[in-house]
C-alpha cells in the first residue's frame, strides 16, 4: 500500500479506537501523539488539527465514520507487516486509558475481522491480548452479527474539538 495512504488509515485506526467507546480519553490523545512520534502518520504540529477534522466527521457521521472506517479498512490490500501495525495500534489505543470496555473489544474485533493475519502471528506479537481473541470472527453471519450488535447498543455523544491537549 502507498505509504502516505497507510499512515492516514493508522492515524484513522488510532482515532477510531479512541472514539468507539463514546468517549475520548486523555491519555488516549497521548497515546495518539506518541504513535504519531514513531510512525510519523502526521507533521507533529497538525496532529490536534487532524484530530478536530476526525472529531468533527464523527460527529456529523456517527456510527456512519465508524462503518466508513472498517469499509475502508476492508477495501485496502495490506501486507502482513500493515496488518500488524494496524492491530498494534488498536490495542495500545484501546488499552491507553487502562479502562477497556466491551464496546471497544467488540470493535476490535471487527478491526481483527478485516485482516488477514492468524491468531497465532497475533499472539506471537502480542501475547497479551489473548481475551480480545477468543470468540474471534469466525463466519461472516458472525461478523455481521457481531456489527449489528456494536452499532445498535452505542451511542454517540457530541465530542468537543480538542484545545491544547
Amino acid at each position: 500500500m502507498n505509504n502516505l495512504n497507510f499512515k492516514k488509515l493508522l492515524f484513522k485506526t488510532a482515532f477510531s479506537c479512541t472514539a468507539c467507546d463514546g468517549h475520548i480519553d486523555t491519555r488516549e490523545i497521548e497515546i495518539i501523539k506518541q504513535i504519531n512520534k514513531e510512525e510519523e502518520l502526521v507533521k507533529e504540529d497538525s496532529v490536534q488539527n487532524e484530530l478536530n477534522k476526525l472529531i468533527d466527521e464523527l460527529n456529523n457521521q456517527g456510527h456512519d465514520f465508524l462503518k466508513q472506517y472498517l469499509k475502508e479498512l476492508s477495501e485496502t490490500v495490506l501486507n502482513d507487516e500493515e496488518e500488524l501495525a494496524i492491530i498494534n495500534t488498536a490495542v495500545r489505543t484501546i488499552n491507553a486509558d487502562e479502562s477497556v470496555e466491551y464496546s471497544e473489544i467488540s470493535f476490535f474485533k471487527l478491526i481483527r475481522s478485516k485482516v488477514s493475519l492468524s491468531d497465532e502471528t497475533i499472539l506471537d506479537a502480542l501475547p497479551d491480548i489473548e481475551e480480545y481473541l477468543e470468540k474471534d470472527v469466525i463466519s461472516k453471519s458472525y461478523s455481521v452479527d457481531l456489527k449489528t450488535q456494536f452499532f445498535s447498543t452505542s451511542t454517540f455523544p457530541q465530542f468537543e474539538l480538542l484545545d491544547g491537549i
